[in-house]
């Protein structure tokens, strides 16, 4: 199962700038045509979770409340 954080996880320090930490959240405005326990299908782009050396980003909201409490 997919946690809320897999999907919504941007950069710590930087947001949505470094893409790479961005999990599936890259899809751009394109609707999910399939989801599966370990990747998420957006037309020709697509998301996984648990990929090897992957980094671990923070929540998009988490990052939102820390930037404006900046």
């Amino acid at each position: 199962m997919w946690t809320l954080p897999q999907v919504f996880c941007v950069h710590p320090e930087h947001g949505m700038l470094h893409v790479g930490w961005c999990e599936v959240m890259i899809s751009v405005g394109n609707k999910a045509i399939d989801v599966a326990p370990n990747g998420i299908l957006f037309g020709h782009v697509s998301g996984y979770r648990n990929t090897p050396g992957a980094p671990v980003g923070l929540p998009a909201w988490e990052f939102a409340t820390q930037a404006a409490e900046q």
